[in-house]
């Protein structure tokens, strides 16, 4: 099964004039902006610290322009900000894979997805790249079929936690149903 990595698409960026310091002084202030800014490496739920009435706003472009919101837009590299659009098509993708948490744009409810699975990697084609005897990341990225054909979305341990990847039945989803918003690259490892 073909697999993807997330990219901006069309947008470039995302399309939030949100961080997450905002977001951590939403939900509680310094302890939370120390937990978020650990949370791609912990892999941890952000459930348990998620409040409601969580708020932001689009950038200025989006508004002055009257610009429609994406349906599925990247934030802060690892989360993606989902329309209640992509979520009544996507949503079993998206709960099988992490926790959709709802914010408001604009008053426009719409999710923060945190994903938490990971895929396991194909060891014989997953290499890895050196400098000098040093590891500086990975020449090749493979995933086991097996594993990504039962995951529609998810990470890589291997590759960082900035990057996610979905398999073709989700892009197939996500094409067919005319969503915007994200694009999707079969180079793996190419930069964001």
């Amino acid at each position: 099964m073909k697999v993807y990595k997330i990219t901006s698409g069309e947008l470039k960026q995302g399309f939030l004039d949100f961080d997450s310091h905002q977001l951590a002084q939403q939900l509680g202030g310094d302890e939370v902006e120390d937990f978020l800014f650990d949370q791609p490496l912990t892999n941890a739920s952000i459930l348990p610290i998620w409040k409601e009435g969580v708020v932001c706003s689009p950038l200025p472009y989006f508004e002055q322009q009257g610009v429609p919101f994406p349906d599925v837009s990247r934030w802060g590299g690892h989360m993606l900000i989902i329309s209640e659009k992509a979520n009544s098509v996507l949503g079993g993708a998206f709960v099988e894979t992490g926790e959709l948490l709802p914010i408001t744009v604009n008053d426009i409810p719409m999710f923060l997805y945190n994903c938490l699975t990971y895929a396991k990697e194909d060891k014989e084609l997953t290499t890895n790249e050196y400098s000098d005897g040093i590891r500086v990341g990975l020449k090749t990225l493979a995933f086991e079929p097996d594993d990504i054909a039962k995951k529609p979305i998810f990470k890589s341990k291997r590759a960082g936690t900035t990057r996610l990847f979905v398999n073709q039945n989700f892009v197939s989803i996500f094409e067919e149903n005319n969503l915007t918003g994200i694009g999707f690259d079969s180079d793996l490892l190419a930069p964001l």
